[in-house]
């Protein structure tokens, strides 16, 4: 997908007709799955086509934004891995202070702690950055990959596995799934004390909060959310 055919749906509907009140954009619009990011090869011209959709047909844009940080050796020309490892923002492993490796679309990705109260805000500086950087309009977040969910079954990197896992610690599971089946490891532990084994399922929740409290108190907006993953209270 890229931008021209991204503005020719519009057209379309457009040509025939036909009602159209939000456009949306899928991860293809970040550069290399990055979240927070866009890419001047597919997408650099998005923030001025947003920008007439909604002056100008009065229509509303909600980008995806999911929930892993992408892994990347420049770590200084990527701002959320820089900024997110020099605030410590990450789930980190059971027995060290580096952050818990899973993995999704970027590849290998570090998922933000929501339970630290930092990394709201680190969350809320990262929306601020993709606004004022790339001078994105936006009127909502369609957030996704936050069951949470792993292209890895637990770990991708098995060494981060402890030997002593909570994965051992059940006697029995409903429905008989292995607890990391597509999941975080549930050893990961939480800024708060916390493990995945004991907050994984609050994920959404907390994270749907952190974005919900971004477009009130900085865009001023009735928080549009739309989460793929769900949680009581949300």
């Amino acid at each position: 997908m890229t931008e021209d055919k991204w503005w020719t749906a519009i057209e379309e509907y457009e040509k025939f007709d036909l009602p159209l009140d939000t456009m949306w954009a899928d991860i293809d619009y970040m550069d290399d799955y990055k979240v927070f990011t866009i890419s001047d090869k597919r997408y650099g011209g998005l923030p001025e086509k947003v920008h007439k959709i909604r002056s100008e047909k009065n229509m509303t844009f909600v980008p995806i934004m999911d929930a892993g940080v992408a892994v990347r050796k420049e770590i200084a020309s990527y701002h959320a891995l820089q900024s997110g490892l020099n605030r410590s923002v990450f789930i980190k492993q059971a027995e060290s202070e580096e952050p818990l490796t899973a993995g999704v679309w970027c590849g290998n990705a570090y998922f933000p702690d929501f339970y630290k109260k930092d990394t709201n805000q680190w969350w809320s500086d990262m929306f601020d950055y993709l606004t004022s950087h790339y001078g994105l309009e936006l009127d909502g977040i369609w957030l996704d990959m936050n069951e949470a969910t792993n292209f890895c079954d637990g770990y991708c990197i098995e060494e981060e596995r402890p030997k002593n896992s909570l994965r051992n610690k059940p006697y029995y599971v409903p429905g008989e799934r292995d607890l990391e089946s597509e999941s975080l490891g549930v050893d990961g532990r939480h800024d708060n004390g916390f493990h995945e084994y004991d907050a994984h399922n609050t994920f959404s929740l907390m994270q749907t909060k952190a974005t919900a409290d971004w477009l009130i108190q900085k865009k001023g907006l009735r928080p549009y959310v739309l989460s793929r993953s769900n949680f009581q209270g949300l």
